[in-house]
């Protein structure tokens, strides 16, 4: 006598039920891909939605100065060396000569905040500098007023990098980051190695590096302690010499970032 199989209710699921099933989860994983997609893109600002500063004091009366020597490099070439950047942002604005002022620094910064295309704000600054002030062609202002004046502008998060070649700049980048800049470098001390650095840093800004490692890498091939120790071992007056940077704010930051976020 054989048993019999019990039966079992409800039997299995249809094939179609399960083609179904499968196309329902394809789609959610489609849907999650798009919208991580779509996330990165608004998280990306393009070449047309970013603006870059090119600010330098130098000039022919600044060329004139003791310290000629360490800087006519820079001096000469701070503005060319920049605008290999010019093919990487929507609008570049050169600041110098007479017009190399904190108030015309604030107009343009104005000029650009007024445009509701420009979403960042890069900023590359060549100066003089002293141990607490910031050096203008006309005068020489403090750095808790420098941050006053950028900071009333209410620039909200569309200010973004901020980096200086000048002597104590470690001092103005810390400024300008409590200014409203998403990230900041300056150096040390008197800053003697402009001329390796600041090429090198534009090289690795413009192919994606995030800012804290384009300063890193910028600063380890600068050849910082050759300049330092013979700055210091030339003249006496650059005993402060020391080219190591600080960075403030958010390191992550890279060219394409939209620091908002």
């Amino acid at each position: 006598m054989g048993f019999k199989r019990k039966r079992r209710w409800g039997g299995r699921p249809k094939l179609s039920n399960i083609v179904g099933q499968v196309a329902d989860a394809v789609k959610d994983v489609k849907d999650e891909v798009k919208d991580r997609i779509d996330s990165r893109e608004e998280a990306l600002i393009r070449r047309s939605e970013r603006a870059l500063i090119l600010f330098s004091e130098f000039g022919e009366e600044a060329e004139e100065r003791p310290y000629k020597w360490l800087y006519s490099g820079i001096e000469k070439s701070s503005i060319g060396i920049g605008m290999a950047l010019a093919a990487s942002y929507g609008e570049v604005r050169v600041i110098n000569g007479a017009n190399a002022t904190l108030d015309g620094l604030v107009d343009v910064l104005e000029g650009l905040l007024a445009d509701g295309d420009i979403f960042e704000i890069d900023m590359l600054h060549h100066a003089h500098g002293e141990d607490g002030e910031a050096c203008f062609v006309d005068r020489n202002v403090a750095w808790a007023d420098v941050q006053a004046a950028i900071g009333a502008l209410g620039a909200g998060d569309r200010l973004r990098m901020f980096y200086t070649t000048s002597c104590w700049g470690y001092g103005l980048a810390r400024a300008m980051v409590n200014a409203g800049f998403s990230c900041g470098s300056g150096a040390v001390g008197v800053n003697t190695n402009a001329a390796g650095e600041y090429g090198a840093f534009i090289k690795y800004w413009q192919t994606l590096r995030p800012f804290d490692t384009a300063v890193r890498r910028a600063f380890q091939g600068s050849g910082w302690r050759v300049s330092d120790a013979a700055a210091i071992k030339m003249d006496k007056r650059f005993a402060a010499a020391n080219s190591q940077k600080r960075c403030y704010g958010d390191g992550s930051v890279n060219i394409r970032t939209n620091a908002d976020d």
